[in-house]
């Protein structure tokens, strides 16, 4: 190959490049190139007599047809160009500001909210001119910068990181700066988030240190689900400061009525207790509960004084039978996300299951695993023929007695019969789904022991999740779920969902995303489509700040899904005073609604269509729970901040001082713009001025021709 850097380095805006120009010949083709132009233009020009030239323009004629042909012998050799880009990056700042509530809630709260967005734009303006600025609000969710309201009713301090880690690899960053109260009530701890962050961070500690005279409902623990006619538990945490020798009056009402008083004396300036009230479900429906405590001393902040929060009292649960093989920590795992939801029971093989045993759901753990329990499934199922079934496949299933005891799906396995599969979120799922970002979660946990060989689908499954095998993403189902004539059937395959829930701990704090899986999992196999064509899938509770996010699903009359009708459904709240009328947009196979956000209270909900001229109605309930997590811890945790700016190589500059951030960032010398190198590679008979060189020749020596009396 002949390469020839033909034209040097040069900038153009904050970029150097730089051509070199190739072809895939020996140097010495290049002769051969001008000896082809030599000949045709020594043939006609040399040798030809003929043609009435003068001496000059004879030269010139001969010039022109030697470079002609030249250039196009040239192009059929295919050069092409080489060109070296030379990208000079600046360093990148991540400006990450808190966007919760507990920012606003001190004496400043004026100045946060008028003049302090003002500040923050003039630093970023001034240093927009060294470096790239990039802007974050958080508090719930990481997002880019609108505008601060300080309105967000949780802070995940630790999800700034993973954002900043997931969306900037490999790129060219500065330093983060954090403003914040240090404040966290959701996610993990963020100095655990940051061991593994390679970035400075550059804390502004905002907020108040001090501590006032407070007292604060400050968690809640009950039970979302109780049965009507039985009586539950109220658990609940009190936290004092700077109260000493007072009494806390904490009082529960149920809706305006008083059903429990206690005085509780607080001995020390740092004090926490526990209570607990026992309540009556006396009426089925929802229990709107306030639990409420004060003192005799005038305190700064009151709004977490008080917690309102709702309790469903249900005539019965749902049951679910645990069917397994022997017992293994994935029943556990399930049991557990079901809680208090389900009336949930777990047997074993040796134990039997009869025919006339009454369930909602059928949960089999790494069944059939043998002739035996596969012929007591055989006939436990055909004796209840549209009972719901959830199968767990694991290494202890027989697959082909598994082939055998249902008909949608068929798993051929080879050699290697199970194998590491990693979850992928199937983003066309149609069914239910949290959002896409907490679901993606998902994609970060432990693998499952799948089952490795050949998917046959005889039934079309709808999946949550699909099996990322070493690395390489397939379409083999992980989480399914299918209507068959009969029933409906959940698939998992793999086990080790144990890991799964514990590795979700881990991450956010709380395994909530994990249990809200199998629960809605669970709620979906045991809801009877039959009795109403029209599924209106939604939470049963929502935060003030949380968005009302509604999906449905409509089936015809041949219990295919459709979604060509126009769907509308009203909002009402408890006391029919507000009605919020909205239309469904369409979403793949079925339809989607986002309501925005609704005060606290329980509404109803109406939704209605018309399919093949009848009219379909559905009709339900959920509550919006005034339990804000912000302001409940009322004084600001900077130690957190220090803690933060040591482990990462940053430091922490007063809010009072941000024009020390730019002396900062000058006096840190790997802080500095990088270079980054791509070639790329075109044909030169790609390029339009070749030919047009090529053309202008030609034409230019046709028209000197035919100027002067030849053709």
């Amino acid at each position: 190959m002949f390469n020839w850097s033909c034209i040097p380095f040069f900038s153009l805006s904050n970029q150097i490049v730089h051509f070199q120009l190739s072809f895939d010949y020996p140097i010495w083709a290049f002769a051969l190139v001008l000896l082809s132009g030599l000949t045709f233009a020594s043939v006609l020009y040399l040798r030809n007599k003929k043609e009435p030239y003068g001496q000059n323009l004879n030269r010139l004629l001969f010039l022109l047809r030697f470079i002609g042909v030249s250039c196009i012998t040239f192009l059929l050799l295919g050069p092409f160009i080489t060109q070296t880009k030379k990208q000079i990056e600046p360093p990148t700042l991540i400006f990450v500001h808190d966007n919760s509530a507990s920012i606003a809630l001190n004496n400043d709260s004026a100045y946060y909210k008028n003049v302090y967005p003002g500040v923050i734009d003039s630093l970023t303006a001034s240093l927009a001119t060294k470096y790239n600025i990039e802007f974050y609000q958080f508090g719930q969710i990481v997002a880019k910068k609108q505008s601060l309201t300080f309105t967000d009713q949780q802070t995940d301090i630790a999800e700034v990181f993973r954002t900043v880690q997931n969306n900037y690899y490999n790129r060219n960053i500065g330093a983060i700066v954090l403003f914040t109260d240090g404040i966290y009530n959701k996610g993990t701890n963020p100095a655990y988030a940051v061991e593994s962050l390679n970035i400075p961070v550059i804390a502004i500690p905002l907020g108040d240190t001090v501590a006032h005279p407070d007292v604060t409902v400050f968690e809640v623990r009950y039970n979302k689900k109780v049965f009507y006619k039985s009586r539950f538990t109220v658990e609940t945490t009190l936290r004092a400061s700077q109260l000493r020798g007072n009494t806390a009056i904490l009082e529960l009402f149920d809706g305006s009525k008083k059903v429990g008083e206690k005085r509780i004396p607080i001995s020390a300036n740092k004090f926490s207790s526990t209570q607990y009230f026992l309540v009556d479900a006396d009426k089925i429906g929802y229990k709107q509960l306030t639990l409420n405590v004060n003192t005799t001393i005038s305190e700064k902040i009151t709004n977490n004084n008080k917690r309102q929060f709702f309790v469903d009292v249900v005539s019965e649960k749902h049951k679910v039978l645990i069917y397994a093989k022997a017992p293994h920590p994935d029943i556990a795992a399930i049991r557990s996300s079901l809680g208090e939801n389900f009336e949930s029971k777990v047997k074993y093989i040796n134990e039997g299951i009869s025919n006339n045993e009454n369930y909602d759901l059928i949960i089999l753990h790494q069944l059939p695993s043998g002739n035996i329990d596969y012929q007591m499934l055989e006939t436990f199922l055909t004796a209840n023929k549209q009972l719901p079934v959830m199968y767990v496949v694991g290494p202890d299933t027989d697959l082909s007695l598994f082939n055998k005891l249902q008909a949608a799906i068929q798993i051929q396995s080879g050699q290697k019969n199970w194998i590491d599969g990693i979850a992928t979120v199937n983003k066309s799922f149609g069914l239910f789904r949290n959002e896409i970002t907490a679901l993606e979660k998902f994609e970060m946990m432990p693998p499952l022991i799948s089952p490795f060989g050949e998917y046959v689908m005889k039934l079309r499954l709808n999946s949550l999740f699909n099996q990322k095998i070493r690395g390489i993403e397939t379409k083999l189902p992980m989480i399914s779920f299918v209507s068959d004539e009969n029933r409906k059937l959940g698939f998992i395959f793999g086990t080790g969902i144990w890991r799964w829930r514990l590795a979700m701990t881990n991450e956010t704090g709380n395994p909530q995303i994990f249990d809200q899986i199998v629960t809605k999992s669970i709620s979906f196999l045991i809801q009877d489509e039959n009795k109403n064509p029209l599924q209106i899938i939604v939470n049963e509770s929502f935060n003030p700040s949380d968005e009302i996010i509604f999906k449905a699903l409509l089936y015809n009359k041949t219990a295919e899904l459709v979604n060509d009708p126009e769907l509308k459904i009203e909002i009402s709240d408890a006391d029919n005073t507000r009605i919020y009328p909205f239309v469904f947009a369409q979403h793949e196979q079925g339809y989607e609604l986002n309501a925005g956000r609704l005060g606290a209270g329980t509404y109803s909900y109406t939704a209605q269509t018309t399919i093949g001229g009848e009219l379909i109605k559905s009709q339900g309930k959920f509550t919006v729970e005034n339990n804000s997590a912000e302001g409940i811890e009322p004084v600001a945790d900077h130690r957190l901040l220090c803690q933060i700016a040591n482990q990462t190589g940053g430091s922490v500059i007063p809010a009072d001082s941000l024009q020390y951030i730019p002396v900062w960032l000058e006096n840190q010398k790997n802080i500095t713009s990088v270079a980054h190198y791509s070639d790329s590679y075109q044909p030169i008979i790609n390029y339009a001025w070749a030919l047009i060189i090529c053309i202008i020749l030609l034409f230019a020596e046709w028209l000197l021709r035919k100027m002067f009396g030849s053709y």
